[in-house]
C-alpha cells in the first residue's frame, strides 16, 4: 500500500482503484507495472492541471515538507531524514530569495523563520473535504507557482515530491542520485524497480557543488516540464491506457548536473 503526503496522500488502495475505475479498466487485468506503480485518477489530474495552467510561475524555488525536527516516534527515521535533507536546508539558506517559498511542516514552536520566503509559522485550516483528504490544493498551487521544486530524499533515497512537482510543471532539483533518486535501493524489490523506471524517464536538475552564479543563471526549461508531464500521464495514470516504460532496468539519467566540470 502506498501512503503519500501532500497533495496526493493515498496513492495506493483508494486512489489506485479510483484511477482504474475512471479509466474503465478491469483491476484483474492490469499489468504488473501498473499494479506496482502509484497511479493518479484522471479526475484528480485534470483538476490539478487546471490549477497549474492558470498559475503564474513567479517563484523560482520551493520546498514544502518535513525536515526531521519534530516528530520523535522513531529516532532512526528522524536521523535519516535530517541527514538526507541537510543539503536542502543549506541550499535554502544560500539561494532562496523573497519570492521563493519554504514551509517546514514539522517546525518546532521555537523555530525562527529563515527569511521572508519562510512561511513555516503560518496557520493553515486543516478542515478537509473528501477530495482534500487526497490532495492539498494550497500545497499544489504553491508548487505550481514555482519553476523548480527541491526534492531531497527522506528516510529512503527518493521522494514522492518528484511526482507532485512533475504534475505541477515544476522541475525537480536534487543533490545526487544516490540519496535523492534511488527508489530501487530502498523499497520492496519489485515496487522499487518499477518506481525507478519512472524516475529514469524524468528530467531533473542536480546541484552538487553549485555556485551562486550557476543558481542565479539557472533557467526554467518549459520543454523539460512538458516532457515530464507527458511521461507522468503515460506511466502514472491510466488516462492513455496501461503503459509500461520502454526501458526495463537501469539507464543513464536525464539530469542537468550544475556541479559538472564537463
Amino acid at each position: 500500500m502506498w501512503f503519500g503526503t501532500q497533495p496526493v496522500r493515498k496513492l495506493g488502495g483508494e486512489l489506485w482503484l479510483r484511477a482504474v475505475r475512471e479509466a474503465g479498466l478491469d483491476p484483474a487485468n492490469i499489468s504488473e507495472f501498473g499494479r506496482l506503480i502509484p497511479k493518479f485518477p484522471e479526475s484528480v489530474v485534470r483538476e490539478l492541471l487546471e490549477l497549474s495552467n492558470i498559475t503564474n510561475k513567479f517563484r523560482k524555488f520551493n520546498f514544502q515538507g518535513s525536515v526531521g525536527t519534530y516528530f520523535d516516534h522513531c529516532n532512526a527515521i528522524i536521523e535519516k531524514k535530517k541527514a538526507a535533507r541537510e543539503w536542502m536546508m543549506s541550499f535554502v539558506r544560500k539561494h532562496f530569495g523573497p519570492q521563493d517559498l519554504l514551509r517546514v511542516v514539522d517546525a518546532p514552536e521555537d523555530y525562527v523563520p529563515l527569511g521572508d520566503f519562510d512561511v513555516s509559522r503560518e496557520h493553515i485550516d486543516t478542515t478537509e473535504t473528501d477530495d482534500e483528504r487526497l490532495y492539498d490544493k494550497l500545497y499544489f498551487k504553491r508548487m505550481a507557482e514555482s519553476r523548480f521544486t527541491l526534492c531531497p530524499g527522506s528516510d529512503m533515497p527518493w521522494s514522492m515530491r518528484v511526482y507532485e512537482a512533475v504534475l505541477a510543471g515544476s522541475i525537480p532539483v536534487i543533490s545526487n542520485e544516490a540519496n535523492d533518486w534511488r527508489s530501487e535501493d530502498s523499497m520492496e524489490q519489485f515496487i522499487g524497480v518499477a518506481t525507478q523506471e519512472v524516475f529514469d524517464e524524468y528530467k531533473y536538475v542536480k546541484v552538487t557543488n553549485e555556485t551562486a552564479d550557476e543558481i542565479k543563471n539557472l533557467a526554467y526549461n518549459p520543454e523539460w516540464a512538458l516532457w515530464n508531464l507527458e511521461k507522468f500521464l503515460k506511466f502514472q495514470t491510466f488516462i492513455y491506457g496501461d503503459h509500461e516504460p520502454r526501458y526495463r532496468g537501469r539507464r543513464p539519467g536525464l539530469g542537468l548536473d550544475l556541479g559538472s566540470t564537463e
